[in-house]
């Protein structure tokens, strides 16, 4: 089961990315900061008197633990955010960096896209794909 067969499943998490970037958006962006939601429709601003500033805790509990959640699944999977920046060895070069450092003793097996992956590991693939959408949509950067 390849990435290219679950496409309803990657559209709805990319929905849901799509969706909580705007929520951090509305309450992280700072207090009296509104969102266009629909500015291709309408100019309509919406606000919340529940926001925070943009250097609050809150904003600090989402970026660590978005960091730790990717570098657990890089860790895991054998990509990590860096190929939608990088070449595909400074990506491994980052992953080899982070098992090192991070991983267990018991040695994880790297998947690399295109190759037959063992049942147990094709669950993984489209958690990685999640996370990579969630930075995309976090950072705003589109990879070529």
């Amino acid at each position: 089961m390849h990435i290219s067969t679950q496409r309803v499943q990657v559209w709805w998490l990319a929905l849901g990315a799509f969706h909580l970037h705007l929520t951090y958006d509305l309450l992280g962006s700072g207090i009296g900061w509104p969102i266009q939601y629909l500015w291709l429709f309408s100019g309509t601003f919406y606000h919340t008197p529940y926001g925070w500033e943009l250097d609050a805790w809150q904003n600090w509990i989402a970026v660590v633990t978005l960091l730790l959640v990717c570098g657990h699944l890089a860790i895991r999977s054998g990509h990590s955010v860096a190929e939608t920046m990088l070449p595909a060895e400074a990506d491994k070069a980052v992953v080899a960096a982070l098992q090192q450092r991070f991983a267990s003793p018991s040695p994880t097996p790297v998947m690399r896209p295109g190759a037959d992956i063992p049942w147990p590991a094709v669950a993984l693939v489209p958690h990685y794909r999640s996370c990579r959408m969630i930075f995309m949509s976090v950072t705003g950067y589109a990879s070529a």
